[in-house]
């Protein structure tokens, strides 16, 4: 945090990726904000599902699977853990939980499983791209418990495949999310599993709003963010 605040300190205007970001920033740094201008820009993201055909599953995995999926860091700020005991309630269905696993964090998690038997829990590990797309183009959906996203790229990704995104809705999860993700107001085992079921059923019942999550998505483009800071500079090179 040291170095970072001397980096706002030498600035003289302040972009951010989310207002949830923005609110930290300010939590934390108000004393050298003081003055300074902050623009939120939202990153960019790619366009993941235009290469559907490079997508390839991964050879852990029967395809034959129906199966949710999850991807990140496995750290305890992913909040994975809390879906051990909610996916008891799925017997039929896989959870592959992707991501850089060899922290402590993972290790718990993994030792879960084996005492509590949970056989459709899976650490997977890192993925390829092929394989990322692949897995989002075949979940029945994605789940996102994280309790700290500065942006969330995950639950944009998983939207493009019009996929029902279900959050924790902390942090930046609710503004990048919008109206788009269903969100856990708490982590009740029996109760995550009933609005987990809600959820699939009321996306189901809505393919309007599939589409629309799609294009919603589709807007967090690489040209939209560098047209933003393009922007900015140039406002900045007039101004200085």
């Amino acid at each position: 945090m040291k170095t970072i605040r001397k980096e706002i300190d030498r600035a003289n205007h302040i972009t951010v990726i989310s207002k949830f970001t923005e609110s930290e920033l300010l939590r934390y740094a108000s004393d050298v904000c003081i003055n300074k201008p902050i623009s939120v820009i939202y990153n960019g993201v790619e366009t993941l599902n235009q290469y559907g055909v490079c997508a390839k599953c991964p050879k852990s995995i029967n395809e034959g699977d129906s199966f949710f999926f999850t991807l990140g860091q496995v750290r305890e700020k992913k909040n994975f853990h809390v879906l051990l005991p909610m996916m008891k309630y799925f017997p039929k269905y896989q959870l592959y939980i992707a991501g850089v696993n060899n922290t402590e964090y993972a290790k718990k998690i993994q030792q879960t499983i084996e005492e509590q038997k949970i056989s459709n829990v899976r650490l997977i590990g890192s993925i390829s791209s092929e394989e990322r797309l692949w897995l989002y183009q075949h979940c029945e959906a994605f789940l996102f418990p994280s309790l700290f996203e500065g942006f969330g790229l995950p639950v944009i990704e998983a939207m493009q495949f019009g996929k029902p995104v279900i959050t924790s809705g902390q942090t930046s999860l609710n503004e990048i999310g919008g109206c788009y993700c269903y969100e856990w107001k708490d982590f009740e085992p029996k109760t995550m599993a009933s609005f987990l079921i809600k959820s699939l059923m009321d996306f189901s019942a809505q393919p309007q709003k599939r589409e629309e999550q799609i294009a919603y998505a589709m807007s967090f483009t690489y040209k939209k963010n560098i047209d933003a800071y393009f922007k900015l500079y140039s406002e900045l090179c007039k101004t200085n």
